[in-house]
Order: structure tokens, then C-alpha cells, then sequence
């Protein structure tokens, strides 16, 4: 079935639901539908999301910038819950020194800084 956007307001797109399955649910105004992304489509459920979007990283043998580089890409697609999977013995620079453009905060050093 096909429905048309309507525009609402300046950045805002409605697309209205059709009556059949409105009263098929027993929906009425202010009632709370679920709606969640998959692949290249929208699903539309009158019940909560049972769906959530998972999955798993190894981070073993990736360097700092790599491994923020997957937390940002899993983060933009609006994952639910995220499996980092790790070796124990691996060692790595602190992440905050790798991000911060700027002089680093004194309490994120090693050595210890006189504040006079």
C-alpha cells in the first residue's frame, strides 16, 4: 500500500496509518507503537520492540584509532547492545591522550604535575 509524506512543520515527515490496522489493534490516540529500521526498511508493531540490534567486536591486534573508528560506526547505526571482545593481555595507550587535540588535563597524566 502505498501513503504519501506530509510535511509538518520545518523539519518534520508524517506518514499516517492505515484505519484498517489502527482498528485491528485498537489503537487510539496517544497510544505508543514501536517503530524500528532493518536493512532498507521501517516496521510498524503495535506491541514493544522485540528486536534489538546486536553485535560483536574483537578488538585483538587493532590500534587505538581502529578501535573508535568501530565504536563510532556501531554507535551511528543505533545498535542496542554491543559485544567487545578482547584479549586480557594486551596493553593499550590511554584512549583519552589519542582523542584530545588540545593540551591534556593534568589529572589524565602519569607524572605528577605541580598546579602552582
Amino acid at each position: 500500500m502505498l501513503r504519501k509524506i506530509i510535511k509538518q512543520g520545518h523539519n518534520t515527515l508524517t506518514v499516517t496509518l492505515p484505519s484498517d490496522w489502527v482498528k485491528k489493534f485498537n489503537l487510539k490516540q496517544g497510544d505508543e507503537i514501536s517503530i524500528f529500521e532493518k536493512d532498507n526498511g521501517l516496521f510498524v508493531s503495535s506491541e514493544k520492540k522485540d528486536y534489538e540490534k546486536k553485535t560483536e567486536i574483537n578488538i585483538d591486534g587493532l590500534d587505538i584509532p581502529t578501535i573508535w573508528k568501530y565504536l563510532m560506526g556501531v554507535y551511528r547505526e543505533g545498535y542496542d547492545q554491543v559485544t567487545i571482545n578482547f584479549s586480557q593481555k594486551d596493553l593499550l595507550e590511554n584512549p583519552y591522550k589519542f582523542l584530545t587535540r588540545h593540551k591534556l588535563d593534568p589529572k589524565f597524566r602519569r607524572e605528577k604535575v605541580s598546579m602552582l
